[in-house]
């Protein structure tokens, strides 16, 4: 097109249905039509030529989740549909953030479960095993190391064991997942 077309009122329904008798199975609905994703990236590129970015997302969005299943590799759809459930593909901000709030808690508990076993306050286990979760979360702030390594002596005598250090580094690779993708939807929302 050479003019100018708004793209903002148009809604596209995306019909998919379920392929339970294939191999390696589908764990997600799969496009209808074939042409389904090249429709919805040419929708992607008219809204970006209009620099209408939030009909471009969706519209990247629709062409991701039909191209799924169809012309993506099993593994890269399925790292397509966590990217959908986790941030609606850079949409959404507040399932990531929700996500990493429960992973810390989830962490807490973990933390707290494998404790030295030494007489000390209840509540103050609890205590350190939440700051040892969130300077896990967001190691980035200068206080996390201290945090991290005042909390490691209180629960585990200073010695962890290498479980321990095994669920820091999982809930290091799960946070920082969570802060990229809450950090791609705050980009999305207030681009320009």
């Amino acid at each position: 097109s050479t003019h100018q077309v708004d793209l903002s009122a148009l809604k596209v329904n995306l019909r998919r249905v379920w392929q339970w008798r294939s191999w390696p199975p589908k764990l997600s609905p799969v496009a209808e039509d074939p042409k389904d994703g090249a429709k919805s990236g040419r929708l992607k590129e008219i809204a970006e030529t209009n620099r209408d970015h939030h009909a471009a997302l969706r519209f990247s969005a629709d062409e991701n989740r039909a191209r799924r299943w169809r012309e993506t590799s099993w593994l890269g759809s399925v790292l397509d549909m966590a990217f959908s459930v986790c941030s609606d593909y850079g949409q959404n901000i507040l399932r990531p953030l929700a996500a990493l709030l429960i992973f810390t808690v989830v962490f807490t508990l973990l933390y707290k479960a494998m404790k030295t076993p030494v007489s000390a306050d209840v509540g103050s286990m609890w205590e350190e095993a939440l700051l040892l979760s969130v300077s896990n979360s967001v190691p980035f702030l200068p206080q996390s190391s201290i945090l991290r390594t005042d909390a490691i002596d209180v629960l585990y005598c200073g010695t962890p064991s290498l479980a321990v250090y095994a669920i820091m580094i999982a809930q290091g690779v799960f946070s920082f997942i969570f802060l990229f993708l809450v950090g791609l939807g705050l980009r999305n929302r207030f681009r320009l």
